[in-house]
């Protein structure tokens, strides 16, 4: 309620559009106070000093991006923290880092350590950050209504007003809730949302159905993707393969289950059939299955062989491909990654140079799946470089910050060398922006 008359009385005051004062007002709910974010991020335990070190480098250089005209790349680039954060087990890491993000991601960041909380633990966390993502979106509510009523705003606010945005954060606290067992709260979050985020919701809802429920969304699955939209078909594909992994194992409905999958996956999207197989044969890794994630993997590669695709989008998901081959022991893992980077060799020059470390730093990862800390490490230096020659320090940030999170969540300790040249890129942020 504080919060909400905070951001009405601006917002009838037309002082402050953005809600910057709003925004700073510490929330206090259940379990969860977040005050003022600290100078300086706490050390966290089960974090190599340098790992830390690469996390707060990143964040860093996200925070330099001027919030104009750029909140939406500076809020994206501070996500990806609380991302790498949550993949290294860090929440309390994340929850500070979410303190000092602006704009309507702060608010899907909170969402996301409720999740991570949900999941691992102590779930008396949850309900304080899922308050702290709640209020978010009653600020876009109260944006919307301002609009409405005709206020004629810069483009950044109007961008701001996207639907989408708080969809985003709605369906991260519907999942949550799910997670929870409390589908009531869940639905009145999922309710409001457009199809489009619908995604992450279904998939957390199939990860709980009973058999006899995963029976009728399965009969489904063919006649929506035969005519569903394209948000409709994604969610589903999505869905499908959830079920199949989870019931792979099962006598009776695991084959049932797979033929359905397969039989939709030929009617889908090429695109969305290769994310979909692929993240299909991962959670069937997870789960020790290696002869049909083989034949799931293998499968997806013939088919980025058969269709138009530009090499920016198609070696990472070939480095993706070869991390989950190497997974299930094939022996020829290794040889296939030198080849692609002697694909990416051959073809560099014909790339713009801004999207190299968006190239390289896949395959880098692809090299420390496989056990070569050495050859990644190499990898993170060129892409550290490439990074650092853009113009504009949007894209160089960019790339920093992508090199920086990566080497942290892979484990790859910068040398005297890198450690000197992202020190030399970060000192060097600054306009033309």
């Amino acid at each position: 309620m504080r919060i909400f008359l905070l951001l009405a009385a601006l917002l009838v005051a037309a002082a402050a559009f953005l809600f910057r004062g709003a925004a700073d007002q510490p929330v206090v709910a259940a379990e969860v106070t977040l005050q003022a974010a600290p100078a300086e991020l706490s050390p966290q335990d089960g974090l190599a000093p340098y790992q830390h070190e690469l996390l707060r480098l990143a964040f860093d250089a996200a925070t330099r991006v001027p919030a104009y005209p750029h909140i939406k790349t500076r809020s994206e680039l501070q996500e990806r923290g609380v991302v790498a954060a949550l993949t290294l087990e860090q929440p309390a890491l994340a929850a500070q880092l979410a303190t000092r993000m602006e704009g309507w991601r702060r608010g899907a960041a909170f969402a996301d350590v409720a999740f991570y909380h949900a999941q691992h633990g102590p779930q008396g966390e949850v309900d304080g950050l899922l308050e702290l993502a709640r209020a978010e979106v009653t600020k876009l509510d109260l944006q919307e209504q301002a609009e409405a009523q005709g206020f004629d705003g810069d483009d950044e606010a109007v961008e701001m007003f996207q639907a989408w945005r708080r969809d985003r954060i709605r369906a991260k606290i519907a999942r949550t809730l799910l997670l929870l067992g409390q589908e009531e709260r869940a639905l009145e979050f999922e309710a409001k949302l457009q199809p489009s985020e619908r995604g992450m919701v279904e998939v957390t809802r199939a990860g709980r159905m009973t058999p006899d429920e995963a029976d009728r969304v399965a009969a489904n699955l063919a006649g929506i993707v035969q005519a569903g939209t394209l948000e409709d078909i994604r969610n589903a594909l999505m869905v499908g393969s959830v079920l199949a992994a989870r019931f792979h194992a099962d006598p009776e409905r695991g084959p049932a289950l797979r033929a359905t999958l397969e039989a939709a996956l030929v009617k889908g999207p090429a695109m969305f059939r290769v994310d979909t197989t692929l993240a299909l044969a991962e959670r069937l890794i997870e789960q020790g299955e290696h002869t049909w994630s083989h034949e799931l993997v293998r499968s997806a590669v013939t088919l980025l062989e058969e269709i138009p695709i530009a090499v920016e989008d198609d070696l990472p998901l070939r480095a993706r491909a070869l991390e989950l081959r190497h997974r299930v022991g094939d022996p020829e893992a290794r040889k296939a990654l030198d080849a692609l980077l002697g694909r990416f060799e051959s073809v560099r020059e014909q790339v713009p140079p801004m999207t190299h470390a968006d190239l390289l730093v896949p395959l880098a990862e692809a090299y420390v799946a496989l056990g070569d800390r050495a050859s990644a490490l190499r990898l993170y230096r060129r892409a550290a470089e490439q990074g650092a020659v853009n113009v504009n320090a949007v894209p160089r940030t960019t790339d920093f910050v992508d090199v920086c999170n990566s080497m942290a969540v892979h484990a790859v300790e910068p040398d005297a060398e890198l450690r000197a040249r992202l020190q030399q890129t970060l000192s060097g942020l600054g306009d033309p922006w």
